[in-house]
């Protein structure tokens, strides 16, 4: 099983539900059918981009400004 199935998953998709207060997201992300679509339209998107590394530690000081910008 991919990470992609894994996580939009019956079981996964159900435990992550409790931890979601229905006030503090959209109601589309309780939605399993839409989050299966919007995974899906973000992965074919991503393939049409460069590969980038992103290490989840953002700051002004991990900001790199090449030739290119």
């Amino acid at each position: 099983m991919s990470v992609a199935d894994w996580a939009v998953s019956q079981i996964s998709w159900a435990r992550a539900q409790s931890w979601i207060t229905p006030s503090a997201a959209s109601v589309c992300f309780h939605d399993l059918d839409w989050m299966i679509e919007a995974v899906a339209k973000f992965g074919r998107f991503a393939k049409t981009l460069p590969t980038t590394l992103i290490h989840g530690d953002t700051h002004l000081g991990n900001l790199y400004v090449d030739v290119d910008g």
